[in-house]
Protein backbone atom coordinates (compact mmCIF):
# COMPACT_ATOMS: atom_id res chain seq x y z
CA UNK A 1 0.00 0.00 0.00
CA UNK A 2 2.86 2.33 0.88
CA UNK A 3 4.03 1.77 -2.75
CA UNK A 4 0.99 2.38 -4.30
CA UNK A 5 0.86 5.73 -2.78
CA UNK A 6 4.27 6.63 -3.84
CA UNK A 7 3.41 5.89 -6.94
CA UNK A 8 0.57 8.37 -6.85
CA UNK A 9 2.57 10.93 -4.87
CA UNK A 10 5.26 10.41 -7.69
CA UNK A 11 2.57 11.05 -10.78
CA UNK A 12 1.17 13.71 -9.16
CA UNK A 13 4.37 15.61 -8.40
CA UNK A 14 4.84 15.10 -11.70
CA UNK A 15 2.05 16.54 -12.97
CA UNK A 16 2.58 19.32 -11.02
CA UNK A 17 5.94 20.27 -12.47
CA UNK A 18 4.68 19.91 -16.16
CA UNK A 19 1.69 22.58 -15.37
CA UNK A 20 4.01 24.52 -13.17
CA UNK A 21 6.43 24.85 -16.24
CA UNK A 22 3.84 25.66 -18.59
CA UNK A 23 2.07 28.08 -16.64
CA UNK A 24 5.23 29.91 -15.91
CA UNK A 25 6.14 29.83 -19.99
CA UNK A 26 2.74 31.27 -20.99
CA UNK A 27 3.40 34.48 -18.01
CA UNK A 28 7.17 34.33 -18.74
CA UNK A 29 6.57 37.76 -21.19
CA UNK A 30 4.37 39.38 -19.09
CA UNK A 31 6.06 38.84 -15.55
CA UNK A 32 10.01 40.02 -17.40
CA UNK A 33 7.94 43.04 -18.93
CA UNK A 34 5.59 44.28 -15.83
CA UNK A 35 7.78 42.99 -12.11
CA UNK A 36 5.84 40.57 -10.08
CA UNK A 37 3.72 43.39 -8.45
CA UNK A 38 3.02 45.31 -11.57
CA UNK A 39 1.65 42.05 -12.91
CA UNK A 40 -0.63 41.05 -10.34
CA UNK A 41 -1.90 45.04 -10.24
CA UNK A 42 -2.17 44.33 -14.42
CA UNK A 43 -5.83 43.16 -14.55
CA UNK A 44 -4.47 40.92 -17.13
CA UNK A 45 -6.61 37.80 -17.69
CA UNK A 46 -3.70 35.82 -17.78
CA UNK A 47 -3.08 36.72 -14.19
CA UNK A 48 -6.12 34.16 -13.67
CA UNK A 49 -3.41 31.26 -15.22
CA UNK A 50 -1.19 30.88 -11.56
CA UNK A 51 -5.19 30.58 -10.27
CA UNK A 52 -5.74 27.85 -13.02
CA UNK A 53 -2.59 26.00 -12.79
CA UNK A 54 -3.15 25.30 -9.23
CA UNK A 55 -6.85 23.96 -9.80
CA UNK A 56 -5.93 22.02 -12.92
CA UNK A 57 -2.83 20.83 -10.02
CA UNK A 58 -5.31 20.02 -7.54
CA UNK A 59 -8.01 17.92 -9.98
CA UNK A 60 -5.25 15.85 -11.39
CA UNK A 61 -3.95 14.62 -8.14
CA UNK A 62 -7.57 14.48 -6.91
CA UNK A 63 -8.04 11.81 -9.80
CA UNK A 64 -5.15 9.90 -9.65
CA UNK A 65 -6.04 9.40 -5.91
CA UNK A 66 -9.40 8.71 -6.33
CA UNK A 67 -10.55 7.70 -9.39
CA UNK A 68 -9.98 3.96 -7.99
CA UNK A 69 -12.50 4.48 -5.09
CA UNK A 70 -14.99 5.89 -7.09
CA UNK A 71 -15.16 3.66 -10.30
CA UNK A 72 -13.57 0.66 -8.80
CA UNK A 73 -10.78 -1.44 -9.76
CA UNK A 74 -12.26 -3.96 -11.10
CA UNK A 75 -12.40 -4.25 -15.46
CA UNK A 76 -15.63 -2.62 -16.73
CA UNK A 77 -15.83 -2.68 -20.65
CA UNK A 78 -18.79 0.01 -20.00
CA UNK A 79 -16.37 2.63 -18.62
CA UNK A 80 -13.82 2.31 -21.26
CA UNK A 81 -16.90 1.89 -23.74
CA UNK A 82 -18.01 5.41 -22.90
CA UNK A 83 -14.74 6.70 -22.45
CA UNK A 84 -13.76 5.43 -26.43
CA UNK A 85 -17.15 6.94 -27.57
CA UNK A 86 -16.69 10.18 -25.53
CA UNK A 87 -13.40 10.96 -27.29
CA UNK A 88 -14.35 10.37 -31.04
CA UNK A 89 -17.31 12.71 -29.88
CA UNK A 90 -14.89 15.41 -28.52
CA UNK A 91 -12.70 14.68 -31.34
CA UNK A 92 -15.25 15.66 -33.89
CA UNK A 93 -16.39 18.68 -32.23
CA UNK A 94 -12.86 19.91 -31.84
CA UNK A 95 -12.42 19.63 -35.50
CA UNK A 96 -15.53 21.73 -36.25
CA UNK A 97 -14.67 24.75 -33.73
CA UNK A 98 -11.01 24.24 -34.84
CA UNK A 99 -11.89 24.69 -38.39
CA UNK A 100 -14.83 27.37 -37.52
CA UNK A 101 -11.39 29.34 -35.62
CA UNK A 102 -8.87 29.02 -38.17
CA UNK A 103 -10.98 30.15 -41.00
CA UNK A 104 -11.19 33.54 -38.93
CA UNK A 105 -7.40 33.71 -38.84
CA UNK A 106 -4.67 35.67 -40.66
CA UNK A 107 -2.33 33.22 -43.22
CA UNK A 108 0.46 33.22 -40.85
CA UNK A 109 -1.54 32.48 -37.66
CA UNK A 110 -2.92 29.30 -39.27
CA UNK A 111 0.27 27.51 -39.68
CA UNK A 112 0.70 27.53 -35.93
CA UNK A 113 -3.28 26.64 -35.53
CA UNK A 114 -2.57 24.21 -38.20
CA UNK A 115 0.57 22.34 -36.78
CA UNK A 116 -1.08 22.23 -33.30
CA UNK A 117 -4.19 20.50 -34.88
CA UNK A 118 -1.19 17.69 -36.37
CA UNK A 119 -0.08 17.23 -32.66
CA UNK A 120 -3.50 16.96 -31.14
CA UNK A 121 -4.54 14.53 -33.98
CA UNK A 122 -1.55 12.27 -33.05
CA UNK A 123 -3.08 12.34 -29.35
CA UNK A 124 -6.13 11.35 -30.72
CA UNK A 125 -4.66 8.18 -32.25
CA UNK A 126 -2.54 7.19 -29.75
CA UNK A 127 -5.30 7.07 -27.29
CA UNK A 128 -7.55 5.10 -30.29
CA UNK A 129 -4.27 2.70 -30.35
CA UNK A 130 -4.15 2.17 -26.57
CA UNK A 131 -7.77 0.65 -26.85
CA UNK A 132 -6.13 -2.32 -28.75
CA UNK A 133 -3.63 -2.77 -26.13
CA UNK A 134 -6.45 -3.03 -23.01
CA UNK A 135 -8.57 -5.03 -25.19
CA UNK A 136 -8.74 -6.98 -28.35
CA UNK A 137 -6.43 -7.72 -30.03
CA UNK A 138 -3.90 -7.04 -27.03
CA UNK A 139 -5.81 -7.97 -24.37
CA UNK A 140 -3.79 -6.47 -21.42
CA UNK A 141 -7.05 -6.33 -19.10
CA UNK A 142 -7.88 -10.17 -19.43
CA UNK A 143 -4.47 -11.80 -18.72
CA UNK A 144 -6.33 -15.23 -18.67
CA UNK A 145 -6.51 -14.56 -22.36
CA UNK A 146 -3.10 -12.94 -22.77
CA UNK A 147 -1.78 -16.18 -21.15
CA UNK A 148 -4.10 -18.55 -23.85
CA UNK A 149 -3.73 -16.68 -26.57
CA UNK A 150 -0.07 -15.28 -25.94
CA UNK A 151 -0.83 -11.69 -28.01
CA UNK A 152 2.25 -10.01 -26.22
CA UNK A 153 3.55 -9.27 -29.86
CA UNK A 154 0.33 -7.36 -30.61
CA UNK A 155 0.54 -5.49 -27.52
CA UNK A 156 4.66 -4.51 -27.46
CA UNK A 157 4.22 -3.44 -30.81
CA UNK A 158 1.08 -1.15 -30.05
CA UNK A 159 2.55 0.50 -27.48
CA UNK A 160 5.38 1.59 -29.60
CA UNK A 161 3.06 3.10 -32.46
CA UNK A 162 1.83 5.10 -29.19
CA UNK A 163 4.86 6.09 -27.91
CA UNK A 164 5.26 7.22 -31.41
CA UNK A 165 2.18 8.70 -31.75
CA UNK A 166 3.24 10.61 -28.70
CA UNK A 167 6.79 12.05 -29.58
CA UNK A 168 5.25 12.85 -32.68
CA UNK A 169 2.15 14.54 -31.24
CA UNK A 170 4.17 16.37 -28.57
CA UNK A 171 7.00 17.18 -31.50
CA UNK A 172 3.85 19.37 -33.55
CA UNK A 173 2.95 20.84 -30.56
CA UNK A 174 5.64 21.85 -30.04
CA UNK A 175 6.07 23.65 -33.50
CA UNK A 176 2.64 24.92 -33.05
CA UNK A 177 2.89 26.85 -30.58
CA UNK A 178 7.02 28.18 -31.60
CA UNK A 179 4.61 29.38 -34.97
CA UNK A 180 2.34 30.90 -32.20
CA UNK A 181 5.07 32.93 -30.85
CA UNK A 182 6.39 34.17 -33.72
CA UNK A 183 2.83 34.99 -35.17
CA UNK A 184 2.19 37.03 -31.84
CA UNK A 185 5.83 38.41 -31.43
CA UNK A 186 5.38 39.48 -35.62
CA UNK A 187 2.10 40.88 -34.74
CA UNK A 188 3.12 42.62 -31.41
CA UNK A 189 6.18 44.49 -33.34
CA UNK A 190 3.86 45.54 -36.03
CA UNK A 191 1.28 47.52 -33.29
CA UNK A 192 4.34 49.13 -31.86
Amino acid sequence: MRHFKAVHLYIAGTILMVLATITGRIIQEDLARLGAQGFLESGNPINAKPILFVGLAILSIVIIMFIHKVLGVSHSPAYFGAGGVSIMVLIAISIWYWGKYRAQLSPVSRKAVDLQAVGYLFFALAAWNLCGVGGPPGFALYPEKMLVLEPKFFAVAQLKVVMAFFVIAWVFTALGFKAATKSAQKANSQID
